[in-house]
């Protein structure tokens, strides 16, 4: 995830612009020593700043510098859409013995995650002088919300780039007016929504809850707000306080309501094969509404749609839900940016959750019972942790991204201990250290049995609420390492170790996000007996015609999925694999025109026709670090004649991720398809399930042994290898 998480962060630059460009793209600007309006972000051994030495024009230059290691990014952010065809980013770069990476200058459209498509690059290394660079992107307006431009600088070197721009359809982009939809131009409640919400009864519970389904589902079925003709979230705000007045009509208001958005067409429903879940709409006739309110969302039920819509659409090719449009009003938390907070979430999960099939209760009855807890919710933190509880409900691991929200990192703590923490037989054990950290006296296998004088399975307890997760490894493979994270200076632990209990407190580090780290070094190798490895997280397309050569008469083959592909490998290893081809997974997605529906796609096949595919044992690793993409992998490669899978269940993560943005600057994601073996047979929270059940012992992780590897290589060793 880390790739993708620096995908999204990369941003903006231009060339020759005055200082009274609407836009800041030649670094003219500045606060201080730092470019006005310019984002940054990077690893710890990075410092960025204007120089105005350095330059080829005007008053500044921006300036990048990086140590070995690390990565910095610079970043602009340009509103779309316009009208026009092709981006071009031009403008000047100049870089001092950049090595063990690259100076990049790029173009990247937003959002949709379709990195591929919409990433153009040129990079740039050693040292250089002055010189224009130049790079051009294709651009739809119809999908594209935001553009970025920026600088990327990796590795150790230093970065200038000057007198930039960026033109569309060869005019500058500084002069080209981006024309306004009404909803956009709806600025009403910019500065808040003055609502303002202290208390609730039950009645007011319920009728909220009523108000939110009727929103959400006139945002995504009614054809006249689809057109973008109006501001939605503003229009919450205007009916509510006439909505929460004593003695309102409710009905009366919620029909007017239903009208102000225009008339339109009606027609039959259509008619789809192999439908994975249906619209949830049952609650129009069973809410309580009058028969003429009832009446009225039956017709925008029946309404004409056309599959384009102002506020989301479904992604080309993989079919995705791509939120756009969706302020994330990154200062405004009142009550009724609260409630919109609430209701945007539950209705994108609502009508857009390829897997709310599979959630453990009425997904209506999770919107009642959280309108008091977000909506009157004191502190930003409390708010912002309703809305990490709420994001847990939809029991997915790919509901992360609020680690690094304000109030989530403060809650979990800003420093933690350097230590390394899986969970091992249910129980939280040290399987390793940061690199560089200091002797702490503690070991591999050591049990923390108690954090800050509390018992660490009473924290699990008391902190699970907040940690997204497809099933309970994965949610314990990401509560781990915050059980070791802290505000204070130092840490207190209780140790058990070999039947003995201690006591230590340790000096605590600035927090620092830790990413799984692949068991190998390596792509592959020729291990004893003449079994080969693959370390899927590390294996290149580029590289597997060159490595075949070397492991396809191996007696066995072991495909380390323990990790998260850093290529998509699968059907290059799978043609080499596989006999012949054959269907190895089906999906479902969802539908503009029917929102909440989800269809089967045909299934998926990997492998071709090959006589001399690898005939010998293929062994299969996985655990709960098996996620998403890894996923995707490992049901190709079990394809095998003689394929075994081998560990623990996968964290049952599968499917495109969708981007949700809410009120606060709240940014978190969720599976936005859903992944089937060909059959049918759901993988999502269950995972792939190993032929063999593996698991890591506390006495294993003592011992520094990897004993999923060993029992591999123990079946491969075995007589009956095809060789």
């Amino acid at each position: 995830m880390r790739n993708l998480i620096l995908g999204i962060a990369c941003m903006l630059l231009t060339y020759g612009a005055s200082s009274q460009s609407p836009h800041n793209l030649d670094f003219e600007q500045s606060d201080k020593d730092f470019p006005k309006d310019w984002k940054k972000m990077g690893t710890a051994g990075y410092t960025v700043s204007v120089d105005s030495l350095v330059k080829i024009s005007g008053k500044n230059s921006l300036k990048m510098e990086c140590t070995p290691e690390n990565w910095v990014w610079m970043g602009y952010e340009i509103g779309s859409p316009m009208k026009g065809k092709k981006l071009k980013l031009k403008g000047y770069v100049k870089t001092e013995n950049v090595d063990e990476g690259a100076a990049r200058l790029f173009i990247r459209m937003d959002p949709f995650n379709r990195f591929s498509e919409e990433i153009k690059e040129v990079n740039i290394g050693g040292t250089t002088d002055w010189k224009v660079y130049e790079v051009s992107a294709e651009y739809d307006p119809q999908l594209i919300q935001t553009i970025f431009v920026g600088g990327y600088l990796s590795g150790k070197g230093k970065m200038w780039l000057d007198n930039l721009i960026l033109t569309l359809d060869d005019k500058d982009i500084q002069q080209i007016p981006v024309v306004l939809p009404p909803a956009k131009r709806d600025r009403e409640f910019d500065a808040g929504s003055s609502i303002k919400i202290d208390r609730l009864s039950k009645e007011q519970i319920a009728d909220l809850k009523k108000l939110g389904l009727v929103w959400g589902f006139l945002k995504y079925y009614h054809p006249g707000i689809a057109e973008g003709k109006y501001n939605w979230d503003y229009e919450l705000f205007r009916i509510l306080p006439h909505y929460l007045a004593p003695d309102t009509d409710k009905n009366k208001l919620l029909a007017d309501w239903i009208r102000k958005p225009g008339k339109f067409k009606t027609g039959k429903p259509a008619r789809y094969k192999e439908v994975k879940i249906a619209p949830d709409l049952e609650w129009i006739s069973t809410s309580g509404f009058s028969d003429e309110v009832v009446k009225l969302l039956w017709e925008v039920r029946n309404a004409q749609r056309n599959g384009e819509h102002y506020y989301v659409t479904l992604m080309p090719w993989v079919q995705n839900p791509g939120f756009r449009n969706e302020n994330p009003y990154k200062d405004q938390t009142d009550s009724g940016y609260k409630l919109l907070s609430l209701f945007r979430y539950w209705n994108m999960i609502n009508y857009y959750f390829p897997y709310k099939n599979l959630l453990e209760e009425d997904w209506k009855d999770v919107l009642e019972e959280f309108i008091p807890k977000v909506t009157l919710s004191g502190s930003q933190e409390e708010y912002v942790l309703s809305i990490l509880e709420l994001t847990a409900r939809i029991h997915d691991s790919h509901a992360f991204g609020m680690d690094w929200n304000g109030p989530v990192y403060n809650y979990f703590g800003q420093r933690m201990l350097p230590v390394h923490v899986r969970f091992i037989e249910d129980r939280p054990v040290v399987t390793g250290f940061h690199p560089g950290a200091p002797d702490m006296g503690l070991e591999k296998g050591d049990v923390i049995t108690h954090i800050r004088e509390r018992s660490s399975s009473e924290i699990v307890v008391e902190q699970l609420k907040y940690i997204p997760g497809s099933n309970r490894a994965a949610k314990l493979r990401d509560m781990a390492p915050k059980l070791l994270r802290t505000n204070d200076s130092t840490m207190v632990l209780q140790i058990e170790r070999k039947g003995h209990t201690f006591r230590k407190e340790l000096p605590t580090i600035p927090w620092e996000p830790v990413y799984p780290k692949t068991p190998g070094t390596s792509a592959f190798k020729i291990m004893e007996s003449n079994i080969g490895y693959i370390d899927n997280g590390l294996l290149k397309v580029k590289d597997l015609r060159v490595l075949w050569d070397s492991l396809q008469n191996t007696r066995a083959l072991i495909i380390d999925c323990r990790n998260y592909p850093s290529d998509f490998v699968i059907y290059e290893l799978s043609r080499y694999l596989l006999p012949k081809a054959e269907n190895f997974e089906r999906s479902s997605s969802g539908n503009m025109k029917e929102p909440g529906l989800f269809t089967m796609k045909k299934p998926l096949p990997v492998g071709k026709k090959n006589p001399h595919y690898y005939k010998g044992k293929v062994l299969i690793l996985i655990d709960e670090t098996t996620q998403s993409s890894a996923e995707f992998h490992v049901m190709a490669y079990s394809l095998h004649p003689n394929a075994t899978l081998l560990g623990s269940p996968s964290a049952g993560a599968d499917g495109n991720i969708s981007k949700i943005e809410l009120p606060g600057n709240i940014s978190t994601w969720f599976s936005g398809i859903g992944i089937y073996y060909p059959d049918g047979r759901e993988t999502q929270r269950i995972g792939i399930v190993p032929d063999l059940m593996v698991w890591p012992t506390i006495q294993g992780i003592r011992e520094g042994r990897d004993e999923v590897l060993e029992k591999a290589l123990e079946l491969a060793r075995k007589d009956g290898s095809g060789q």
